[in-house]
């Protein structure tokens, strides 16, 4: 055994799988048992990768139409979600924004004031006035004669 070269490291390995390595790798493959068992293992196991990629790459092209959808599919949901994620403080703050102006102008418009009780009376009087002074029509003539005897009617028992 070489002793110069104990195992073979990452590199020397992979120069061997690819089939670019020194004399010296070569040589030490065929006096050490160890790195030949792993060479044989590591051989083996990218021939069962192999086949199961040739496997793969072999079916049929509805197959990989349907991946490439589903592929797609989920790239836009990905994107809706990011595009709802930096959306989403944005309209926080115009939400923000917007209550910080609307509140103000709340508490600075006084409510409206509303006519005193004695502006109201004081229409609702004129109001009264105005009607009593208006000419009856004589449809209610006859209402009128009645409301005239009612009142003489109340200032004799008063007497």
């Amino acid at each position: 055994m070489d002793k110069t070269l104990e195992h073979l490291n990452d590199d020397q390995w992979q120069a061997w799988l690819a089939k670019d390595f020194e004399d010296a790798t070569d040589a030490h493959l065929s006096s050490c048992a160890e790195c030949r068992q792993e060479g044989v293992r590591l051989r083996s196991l990218l021939a069962g990768f192999q086949n199961v990629v040739q496997d793969e790459a072999a079916r049929e092209e509805a197959f990989w139409t349907r991946q490439r959808a589903s592929i797609v599919e989920r790239a836009m949901q990905k994107r809706t979600a990011i595009n709802f994620a930096k959306a989403l403080p944005f309209v926080a703050a115009l939400a923000l924004l917007v209550f910080a102006v609307e509140l103000p102008k709340q508490s600075v418009n006084p409510p409206q004031t509303t006519q005193s009780n004695d502006d109201k009376d004081e229409a609702l009087l004129r109001q009264i006035q105005g009607d009593a002074y208006r000419e009856v029509p004589s449809a209610l003539a006859p209402a009128g004669l009645v409301t005239e005897e009612r009142e003489r009617a109340i200032k004799f028992k008063k007497k």
